[in-house]
């Protein structure tokens, strides 16, 4: 629901993502899944098909 315009600095990047994950914290899943990437919340721990 956000959309940033090129270019931007990496750390509106990262506070962007963070609101993103507070706002999530509400949620029944601790799994956020994108196409082939699922970053695990609680586990702090990001994959790609399965793979880290």
């Amino acid at each position: 629901d956000d959309y940033m315009a090129k270019p931007f600095s990496l750390q509106e990047l990262e506070a962007r993502v963070r609101a993103l994950v507070r706002r999530g914290m509400g949620a029944t899943s601790s799994h956020i899944k994108h196409g082939p990437l699922t970053y695990d919340q609680a586990g702090r721990v990001a994959t790609i098909d399965g793979k880290m």
